[in-house]
């Protein structure tokens, strides 16, 4: 257990270094971008979850039933029928944040070798095509789009096609509403280690981004 407070680091105090980036870095990021919004008859919502590095297959996790529920009960509380609830629920759209592995130049190999990510080159849209994460095409798109009005980088992640990766809670989350989902994060250095390292320049572009996002 690092005790050692988080810090900036390099020669401009590019880059971050500190415990637990993955992924109370996304979160923190999340919750100051919803206190930032506003919001017009949209309903706006921050979760975040238990468990999901074991499959998040439990009552607290993000394949649980919580999220539905919550969201129907909040329809009902506002006067609102089943029907508008999962009208509501296909119209919506979901941001899974994660963090990325970076590109490592004594790991080539661990990389596909044409979607390097690069620290402070931008967030990372992540995709599988075995649907670990939930980016689809309309998604992308959205987002891109999104990042090009605001004038934010971004990068394109796949995993090395003979590395095992992970998944997230997108895929989870949106097959339970039945909506859009785009996974996004960081890219970081030594991921799930004691102490992890990132780009300043992408921690705020993607604190921007959820901010544009939001509103």
């Amino acid at each position: 257990y690092d005790t050692t407070p988080g810090c900036t680091v390099g020669l401009n105090d590019d880059f971050v270094s500190s415990a637990r980036l993955d992924n109370l870095s996304m979160f923190y990021s999340s919750i100051e971008a919803l206190c930032n919004a506003c919001a017009g008859d949209e309903i706006l919502i921050v979760a975040g979850f238990n468990h999901e590095e074991v499959g998040s297959v439990t009552s607290t996790g993000a394949a649980s039933g919580f999220v539905p529920a919550f969201i129907e009960r909040l329809y009902q509380e506002i006067g609102k029928s089943r029907s508008d609830f999962l009208r509501a629920c296909s119209n919506s759209f979901v941001l899974s944040a994660d963090l990325s592995h970076g590109y490592h130049p004594n790991y080539p190999d661990k990389t596909d070798p044409v979607l390097k990510n690069i620290l402070n080159a931008g967030p990372v849209i992540k995709y599988n095509y075995s649907q670990s994460y939930a980016t689809d095409t309309e998604s992308t798109s959205q987002i891109i789009l999104l990042c090009k009005k605001q004038n934010f980088d971004y990068q394109k992640n796949v995993n090395h096609s003979e590395v095992r990766g992970g998944s997230t809670i997108g895929p989870k989350i949106s097959s339970l509403l039945g909506c859009h989902c785009v996974d996004i994060g960081v890219a970081v250095l030594a991921m799930h280690s004691i102490r992890e390292f990132g780009g300043c320049k992408d921690f705020y572009q993607m604190y921007g981004l959820m901010n544009a996002f939001f509103n």
